[in-house]
């Protein structure tokens, strides 16, 4: 299976594959200097995207959830969804955050077709950003993925591979229902407007066209 890695910026900062870059501009050129001289958490990266919260990166790699300060590229915390996870391929989708409820969520791709959440300490604490193991919950979700989900009005909206786009409750990831897409397979993260009181989702699916 092929090996992408999408391209992060976040005030300053790349992110791509599991290396972290910090941009020096000057007026005539850019240069990236590697914050660290390993990937986050010494681990393999691919389609991994990630979400920030203050000054932490968090990235999923097959097995493993990090929090990372992306300053330093320094591991302040991770947790192990899946020990026994013997996928074929280092195939691990996009993480987004919900801020409001500092929860996490990231699909999965070759091994099963599960979707994953934990929550984050999003108060003023010593353990803030840090992850809340026991609050760990997945389920399946009919369909394996490389999309980045979206959350959105307390649902978790997840493209994949069977051209739909399924649509969970992001308080317990109960599936609520399927809609086909029609458009084939979706490998591109989904993006969701809101303008106008109307809420859009688009989507490219692997066939080209946008939906």
């Amino acid at each position: 299976y092929g090996y992408y890695h999408p391209v992060q910026y976040h005030e300053g900062y790349v992110f791509c594959n599991g290396f972290i870059y910090k941009m020096e501009k000057t007026d005539n050129s850019v240069t990236f200097l590697a914050v660290g001289d390993k990937a986050i958490g010494d681990d393999a990266f691919n389609w991994s995207s990630g979400a920030f919260y203050n000054d932490l990166f968090y990235v999923a790699s097959k097995t493993t959830v990090y929090a990372v300060d992306y300053k330093t590229n320094t591991v302040i915390d991770s947790y192990v969804f899946d020990a026994e996870r013997t996928a074929k391929n280092n195939v691990q989708p996009g993480i987004c955050l919900d801020e409001e409820s500092g929860r996490l969520y990231w699909g999965t791709y070759d091994y099963d077709s599960y979707i994953h959440s934990i929550a984050i300490d999003i108060t003023d604490g010593e353990a803030k950003g840090k992850f809340i193991s026991e609050s760990y919950i997945s389920a399946d979700a009919s369909q394996k993925s490389v999309a980045t989900p979206i959350v959105y009005g307390g649902r978790i909206y997840l493209a994949g591979q069977q051209g739909k786009m399924t649509v969970l409750s992001a308080k317990n990831l109960t599936k609520l229902y399927d809609a086909s897409i029609g458009g084939g397979r979706v490998q591109g993260t989904p993006i969701l407007s809101a303008v106008d009181g109307k809420i859009r989702i688009y989507i490219q699916c692997y066939n080209g066209h946008l939906y």
